[in-house]
């Protein structure tokens, strides 16, 4: 697979390790083969050809292949963590996310895939053909399981599943957010409603406080426990692109079938010619056009070789009112005026895609360093509140409210009114995180 620059993070799904290696993949620019490293670390993301030319995030083709048979009979030392557990487990666990589903969903699903087709039907059915793997797949934050069954529904039901569990969990971790009274982040509400409806934040990086009130937001729209947030100060890259000719990341496309949260510092200037962010606001929302055009890019070719479903122009799925919506409605995302750098949160399971740069003109920007799915890590999206493993996150919280009504020592500087990135160490005590 061709990776387009600045495409990692994150590792792209179907990236496979070298035979005897677990940190090191095959990349290939032209003739030149080299190694990536795919693991966290100084490597990760790097393709290094012939020990002299490095490539840093994209700009090289991936070896890559689909992991798990659909069969039971796997190798144990190929056989993954995450499903060495017994069938029991997750069948118990599918229908206690479905036992959840409310009429209103039955009743999207019955009219998304057929007026014949139920969810309690489809549920029979993956108990039946689904072997422990795919059923093991079906849980994990893969963007795509491929099986005979996503023509009854199999990938609209993960989506349905992954969206009422991301609304349990929002619910829940908002609530309790990164510190009870926000010290950094003005109108949260607005911000919070903003983001539900829009998946799509452009702010002044520096009037929100930079690393930690990035950090405040994403206690309160990520959905996750702060123990699965990137706690700063924050290691952020130069990340430029340009024209390189023709770009799949130039389709406009979604990045998962659940919610996925990618932070950008874009620098000035940045207009049209530059290629900015594509984004499709309010695409990200589940309703039934989404859903429909989601069932429909599953059970299309591509799918096996793009789980990344693109809007493409032609064939079965460009033929729907969503993608007719998408096409209408995607907008260019810009520097905000007087900015020194525009921070960026987008839900990129919503339509996007990289703007066409015009020759000799430049996309500056900045990006976390490492294994971070390109801003929040990538979970099992099918998780609810109950199922985490909270005494960290509780010990945080129990302890937010001191964290906020204390003097802040002298070692901490303040610039424009809103403390330094670098002083967080000196906010927060290390105990405290």
């Amino acid at each position: 697979r061709h990776v387009s620059d600045d495409v990692i993070p994150p590792m792209p799904e179907l990236a496979v390790a070298l035979p005897g290696f677990e940190e090191i993949g095959a990349c290939r620019v032209g003739n030149d083969v080299g190694i990536v490293g795919m693991k966290d670390g100084i490597n990760y993301g790097l393709c290094r050809l012939n020990h002299t030319k490095i490539l840093d995030g994209g700009g090289f083709e991936l070896l890559q292949a689909r992991k798990f048979t659909s069969t039971d009979t796997v190798n144990e030392q190929e056989r993954p963590v995450e499903i060495d557990k017994n069938r029991s487990h997750f069948v118990a666990r599918l229908h206690r996310l479905v036992d959840a589903l409310d009429e209103t969903d039955h009743s999207l699903f019955h009219a998304v895939v057929s007026e014949k087709s139920t969810i309690n039907d489809l549920v029979s059915l993956l108990e039946s053909q689904f072997t422990t793997i795919e059923l093991a797949a079906f849980f994990l934050s893969r963007r795509f399981v491929p099986h005979a069954l996503n023509a009854q529904g199999a990938h609209v039901l993960r989506a349905l599943l992954a969206e009422r569990a991301k609304q349990r969990r929002l619910k829940h971790y908002s609530s309790l957010g990164l510190i009870k009274h926000h010290l950094l982040v003005n109108n949260t509400d607005q911000l919070i409603q903003q983001w539900n409806q829009e998946g799509l934040l452009v702010l002044d990086y520096e009037e929100i406080g930079g690393d930690f009130g990035l950090y405040e937001l994403l206690s309160l729209i990520a959905a996750e426990p702060l123990s699965n947030i990137p706690v700063p100060p924050y290691d952020w890259i130069q990340r430029n692109v340009s024209w390189r000719g023709e770009d799949p990341q130039n389709q406009l496309h979604v990045d998962s079938f659940a919610s996925v949260i990618k932070l950008w510092r874009f620098l000035p200037p940045l207009d049209q010619r530059h290629g900015p962010l594509r984004f499709v606001p309010g695409s990200h929302i589940h309703d039934l056009n989404r859903l429909y055009w989601l069932h429909v890019s599953a059970n299309q070719p591509e799918a096996l070789r793009e789980p990344s479903h693109r809007l493409n122009a032609s064939g079965p799925a460009a033929d729907t009112i969503f993608a007719s919506f998408c096409i209408q409605n995607v907008i260019p995302v810009l520097t905000l005026p007087n900015a020194s750098s525009t921070l960026v949160i987008a839900d990129t399971s919503a339509i996007h895609a990289r703007g066409i740069a015009q020759p000799g003109f430049v996309r500056h920007s900045l990006r976390l360093r490492g294994d971070n799915g390109g801003g929040v890590p990538r979970f099992d999206p099918f998780r609810w509140p109950e199922d985490e493993a909270e005494a960290t996150y509780s010990a945080f919280a129990s302890s937010s409210t001191s964290v906020s009504t204390k003097t802040p020592s002298s070692s901490l500087h303040y610039s424009s009114g809103s403390p330094s990135s670098t002083d967080f160490s000196h906010f927060i005590s290390s105990d405290e995180l």
